[in-house]
This record gives C-alpha cells, structure tokens and sequence, in this order.
C-alpha cells in the first residue's frame, strides 16, 4: 500500500535523500513522482523532469506496524509535515488511485511526455502513458506541450500537468446542421 507524507515544495529529492539516509522505513520504498516535460532552452528542445505533485513523498509499505513505526520516524525528518491523515488515521492511497499512477508513471515513477494527433478539438495518443487515458484530459496547452489531467487523488479531484507533444493537427469537419 501507498502512504503519502508531505514536505516542503522544491525539497523533494532532499527529503528522499534523508528518509534513505536515516532509514527511516528499512522496509518501504520511498519515492515521488515526476513528469518529463518539453521546454525550449536556448533555443533547444530539450527535455526536464519536474515533480508532478509538489511537496509530496509516497512510502510502499505492507504491513500497519510499519505505518506507525514510519510515523514515528518522520518525527525526526527536517522539512517534514505529516502523513495525511483522515481525523486520527492515516489514510492510504486508494487502489485505484495506486493503480492509475503505476500505469502513468511505472517502476521508475516518471510519466513520461506522451505523443498524439488532434482532429478538431479531439486528441488522440498514439504513443505513451496518456494512451487509454483520453478521457482524462482536460486541457491541452500545445505551446508548453502538456495535458492536465483531472484525476482522483489524495481523496479529492485534482489537475495533474504531464507532458503532450502533437505532433500532427488535422482541422476538424464543421458540424452538419
């Protein structure tokens, strides 16, 4: 299961880093996310990771001794706040929730920019996680190359920004009327 802690925005890596260093949870996988974005850079295109929630780190652990042993340990983690908590529970991240980022995002915890067509003001992707994934896709911004996605997470809707080159654009058929 997938445990969320949050931390100081721009010091994810850091904080990692620590919970690493002090073993914090010999047992948990810690990571957080990151989407691979477009950008022109002096005139280049080049490719950037930016994390894709802010000030949040994810734990995979198994068992609930676990969980209160990491909430302990936190304790003793600068930058940290708080494992999110629902009153005095602390809450996992839904399956479905789980699942949706491990098909976005993989082993490595990166979503990676998608490729895809537009037809009128219709998308579709023809190449990475966005694939199936359409639906979600609230806007799309050509000029920086990215999707927002309306997801369910951390038991709300939220806007997930994640990197969309289209490649090719097909004006669409006026409607029949």
């Amino acid at each position: 299961m997938w445990f969320v802690t949050q931390v100081m925005t721009g010091r994810e890596a850091e904080v990692l880093e620590l919970c690493v260093a002090r073993a914090v949870c010999p047992r948990a996988d810690v990571f957080y996310f990151q989407s691979e974005q477009k950008k022109k850079i002096k005139g280049e295109m080049t490719t950037v990771l930016r994390p894709l929630f802010p000030g949040y780190l994810f734990f995979e652990i198994s068992g609930d001794n676990d969980v209160t042993e990491l909430k302990k340990r936190l304790r003793d983690v600068p930058a940290m706040t708080k494992l999110l908590q629902a009153g005095e529970d602390i809450v996992a991240v839904y399956p479905e929730e789980e699942n949706l980022l491990r098909n976005l995002g993989g082993e490595s915890h990166v979503v990676n920019v998608s490729t895809g067509i537009m037809e009128g003001d219709r998308v579709t992707v023809t190449q990475g996680p966005l694939k199936n994934n359409e639906y979600r896709i609230k806007k799309i911004d050509r000029h920086k190359r990215k999707a927002i996605l309306e997801i369910d997470l951390f038991h709300r809707v939220i806007e997930m920004p994640v990197g969309l080159e289209i490649v090719k654009k097909i004006p669409g058929s006026d409607r029949d009327g």
